[in-house]
């Protein structure tokens, strides 16, 4: 949205259009402190811009994009949560760090339980 909101309300949808039409993919990283101190590790998101993804964007159904990356791994999608809590249940990099990155922790926490890692956080982590 922050892209869509820099231009007037008039011309949004067309940006919308233009952007849903020649965006192929974006991928954003962040840099977590590897577990046995020997540097840092890029962990990283993608989102590959799918027909669906495409729809999404045109159709300002922005909010809708975050399931669709979380269930689009054939399609070679992988969300921020979902790849701190393999590296956090590889014992690549430490569960603290992990939570201070995710952007939302249940999601995490199901997340590292589907790859068999087991939360040492103090919250409530009960998945469904």
């Amino acid at each position: 949205n922050r892209i869509i909101d820099v231009y007037p309300e008039h011309q949004q949808q067309q940006i919308r259009t233009q952007l849903a039409n020649n965006l192929v993919g974006v991928i954003s990283q962040t840099l977590i402190p590897r577990k046995d101190g020997t540097g840092r590790i890029a962990v990283m998101e993608i989102l590959n811009v799918t027909d669906a993804i495409a729809a999404m964007i045109r159709d300002n159904k922005i909010h809708l994009i975050q399931s669709a990356i979380q269930t689009g791994k054939q399609q070679g999608m992988m969300s921020l949560d979902q790849e701190l809590a393999r590296l956090t249940a590889k014992n690549i990099i430490n569960e603290v760090d992990a939570l201070e990155k995710c952007q939302d922790k249940q999601e995490y926490y199901r997340f590292l339980v589907q790859f068999g890692g087991a939360p040492s956080g103090g919250m409530n982590t009960t998945v469904s």
